[in-house]
């Protein structure tokens, strides 16, 4: 079987293609796997007034946080409950520096205190919640990306 050139480029477009779409959808279902883990680690089982009564260990004065910084614990606070979790959503990420990402947020007012640089204002030791959020997913977005670009090559 003889392949022309342009044969084998529109074959190679093809799977271009094919690949991009792949990895669209394998980075798609890994934003949407970082969604449900921003929402159970912004479902911190302390209360305000619990944090209270253990000397605020989030504060910058004297840390000692009983779990992990990027645990959020916002339940019990008279009306944030709830509001920082639910605010956390998917923003169009498509392609940055000849690859594809995505992208979860956090609009609540609370945001602004709860990351890992918080601003001047703030009396809260940083909360790394999106790096450690990026490193419980690193392997398994890794491992689809890698499937995409396997199934990409196959059609």
């Amino acid at each position: 079987m003889r392949v022309t050139l342009s044969q084998a480029a529109a074959a190679f477009r093809q799977k271009a293609r094919m690949i991009e779409r792949r990895a669209k959808e394998a980075e798609a279902a890994s934003a949407k796997e970082a969604l449900g883990i921003a929402r159970g680690m912004s479902s911190g089982p302390l209360s305000a007034r619990t944090l209270a009564v253990m000397g605020h260990p989030y504060a910058r004065t004297h840390p000692s946080p009983p779990f992990s910084a990027a645990i959020i614990n916002i339940s019990g606070v008279a009306g944030h409950s709830g509001r920082f979790r639910a605010a956390w959503r998917t923003q169009n990420g498509g392609t940055a520096g000849g690859g594809i990402r995505s992208l979860i947020v956090n609009d609540s007012p609370e945001a602004q205190f709860l990351t890992e640089r918080p601003g001047p204002r703030s009396r809260m030791i940083g909360r790394p919640i999106i790096r450690a959020i990026a490193g419980r997913l690193r392997g398994l977005r890794q491992r689809r990306l890698a499937a995409a670009v396997r199934a990409g090559l196959k059609v």
